[in-house]
């Protein structure tokens, strides 16, 4: 976040046993707070919500917001109680500038991961397991766990999206404006990418787009599942996740694991190409991994 805020969310329960409030609160660096947002409510089970700030600090917040609730409206804007997932943007003030809905299939999608660029843009990564409309946009499910990524305008409207079998964890943006999508993804779901036919699962684990939405490489290594993303100011990427075997591949690095579930942290360069892989200290067990950088391009890794 920029010097100046620091945004959180937060539940309260005094409705009933099985739904929240969602709290958003601003405070400043002395832990003053500036201003408090109510978002409707969430049920037990559904508290995943994501938020993130951009360069001029507006704040972003995804959720399963149920609106109508706790109040009729959110500053005035009113919103339709059937949106199973909403974004709402607000400016530095508290002054809300848009709400969308995402997603209108309640408790079918989960939305994972959300980044924005310098630019002001916003995308979101998600899983579900059904066919959904994002505006005029088919977001396709074959009866498989799908993923999806969408991009949004500065002023809420509709960039670009794409969907694919397997699951999007991850995205981040880095200074061009380019986007990257890990996670765990099918060959054949790709359409952009030609390597001929067949099913071959959990091979692609890192997706880059530009801000148009094209696609302009992809890396693959079988057993791989991406948690999370992360760039510096140079346009390097790094990547932290889990494999399932004794071994993998990225490029022509080899780490091998004594268990067949481990952690990697791995860093390529701006053109996809494999820099650097550590084999993580310790077994993976049903955890995430989590990724973090400073201004002097040190990423900090937390498994």
């Amino acid at each position: 976040y920029p010097d100046s805020m620091r945004v959180v969310e937060g539940f309260t329960s005094d409705l009933d046993q099985d739904r929240y409030k969602v709290l958003i609160v601003k405070y400043n660096p002395n832990g003053v707070i500036l201003w408090v947002k109510h978002l409707g409510t969430m049920h037990l089970g559904s508290e995943k919500i994501l938020i993130k700030t951009d360069l001029l600090s507006n704040v972003y917040v995804v959720g399963p917001f149920n609106f109508n609730t706790f109040s009729t409206n959110v500053d005035s804007i009113a919103l339709n109680n059937v949106c199973a997932n909403t974004i709402v943007k607000y400016d530095s003030t508290g002054k809300t500038i848009y709400t969308k809905c995402i997603v209108r299939d309640y408790e079918i999608y989960e939305m994972c991961s959300m980044a924005t660029d310098n630019k002001g843009n916003v995308y979101v990564v998600g899983d579900g397991f059904t066919t959904t409309t994002y505006d005029s946009i088919t977001l396709k499910s074959v009866d498989k766990w799908n993923s999806f990524i969408i991009g949004m305008s500065p002023e809420g409207n509709n960039l670009w999206a794409k969907d694919f079998e397997g699951s999007a964890n991850s995205v981040t943006t880095d200074v061009s404006g380019n986007v990257y999508v890990g996670g765990s993804i099918r060959d054949s779901s790709v359409v952009e990418i030609n390597q001929g036919k067949g099913n071959v699962l959990s091979e692609l684990f890192l997706l880059k787009y530009n801000h148009r939405g094209r696609m302009l490489w992809a890396k693959r290594a079988k057993g791989v599942s991406v948690s999370s993303v992360s760039t510096d100011e140079s346009g390097n990427v790094y990547v932290a996740g889990e494999f399932y075997s004794r071994s993998v591949v990225f490029d022509s690095i080899t780490l091998n694991s004594p268990d067949p579930a481990n952690i990697f942290l791995l860093k390529c360069a701006e053109n996809g190409n494999t820099l650097w892989a550590r084999l993580g200290q310790g077994v993976y067990r049903y955890k995430r991994n989590f990724l973090t950088g400073d201004s002097l391009n040190t990423t900090n890794a937390i498994c």
